[in-house]
């Protein structure tokens, strides 16, 4: 049986390291299940990424974007042990994107769709998280 997740993949309204802030209501998803890759050596983007598990729910609410979904069968055993260790987190993928430069020249994404994550070392979002559950 797949182990089982659930993550805080974004935060809306709120500013990333790199200046980016995800307007809380200009998000929507594709149609699921979206893919969950992981990108085991740090490359440009999510470069090298590969599939290791199905996002299965999305909510935009609440200055947050959540998610459950399950891992595939084959993951790699090193994925599940840098989520259990906290060394990974979720980048969120995103498409149909709008945006406008704010008077804080942060780039303010108006309009954003949901297309998956990626398992990184360094999430935009420093307050990230996929957690497995038990």
């Amino acid at each position: 049986m797949p182990r089982t997740w659930s993550a805080v993949l974004a935060r809306t309204g709120v500013r990333t390291g790199d200046g980016r802030i995800l307007s809380e209501g200009g998000g929507a998803s594709r149609s699921l299940p979206l893919p969950i890759m992981w990108q085991e050596k740090t490359d440009d983007g999510h470069s090298g990424s590969v599939v290791v598990a199905r996002m299965e729910t999305l909510r935009i609410s609440e200055g947050m974007v959540t998610a459950t979904g399950s891992m595939l069968t084959d993951v790699p055993y090193k994925v599940i042990e840098e989520l259990e260790a906290g060394v990974i987190g979720p980048s969120v993928d995103l498409d149909d994107i709008e945006y406008v430069m704010d008077e804080n020249e942060n780039i303010v994404l108006t309009q954003w769709r949901v297309a998956g994550a990626t398992l990184v070392a360094v999430p935009a979002f420093a307050d990230v998280s996929l957690t497995l559950d038990p």
